[in-house]
Parts: C-alpha cells; structure tokens; sequence
C-alpha cells in the first residue's frame, strides 16, 4: 500500500514538473472573460394563463367529426374550430319537411272536402225550394 503511493506521487510530481517545463517553454494564450449579454440565459417557474376564457357550446347535437384548432392556438370570432356529423340535422330537416307536406295536403283535403259540403247544402236548399214550389 505504500509503495502504491510512492508510486502514485512519484507520477503526480512527474506529471506536474513536466507540466511546469511545458508552460514555461511556451507562452499559453489566455484572454479576459466578458459578459457580452448575448448568451444570458434566465429560467424562471410560473403559470401561463389566458386573459379571456370562453366555453363553446354547440347549437346543434351530433357526433364531432373533425376538431380544427388545439389548446393554447390563437382564434378569431367565426373561425370554425370544430365541424359535427350533420347526417343526424340533415334527417331530422328531411322529416320536418315530410310533416309540413302532410300538413298542407290534409289542409287541402280539408278545404276540398269543405267546399264539398258547401255544394252539397247549396244542392239540398236548391232542391227543397224547388219542393216546396211544386
């Protein structure tokens, strides 16, 4: 164990007069350290927050097909950040329309069926006058 660290400071001594004998020999370059500001880097912790917060909502039920922007993207009033199945809206639109179509043709059998029975009293009061005449 001793003679390991003879040895050992035996090297370090070399090591170092060796060192020694180069520096002298030849003039190392050096130059003055200086904050330039460029390179200047600061972390800091914090939260990031929005100044305004609005919640979306649709009008409309259905299935999202596609979503257009991600949290923390820029949006402006209109810009469509989602798109819906509409498949569902579409259906209900054609059975609505279905429903006004029967509405109008049992409003027409109503009036026809109306302007029937004008005709009919017309007829029977036409007849009972032309009874009581004879």
């Amino acid at each position: 164990m001793f003679r390991k660290c003879i040895v050992s400071a035996a090297v370090v001594a070399g090591l170092l007069g060796s060192f020694g004998t180069f520096a002298s020999s030849r003039e190392l370059a050096t130059a003055v350290v200086q904050s330039s500001g460029a390179g200047e880097v600061a972390s800091f912790d914090g939260v990031v927050e929005a100044v305004r917060q609005t919640v979306v909502a649709a009008q409309v039920s259905g299935a999202v097909v596609t979503v257009d922007v991600k949290a923390g993207d820029a949006v402006r009033a209109g810009q469509v950040l989602a798109r819906i199945d509409g498949r569902t809206a579409e259906q209900n639109v054609a059975a609505s329309e279905a429903q006004v179509q029967s509405a109008r043709a049992t409003l027409s059998c109503a009036n026809c069926a109306e302007t029937n029975a004008w005709v009919a009293l017309n007829c029977a009061s036409a007849r009972s006058r032309a009874a009581r005449l004879v």
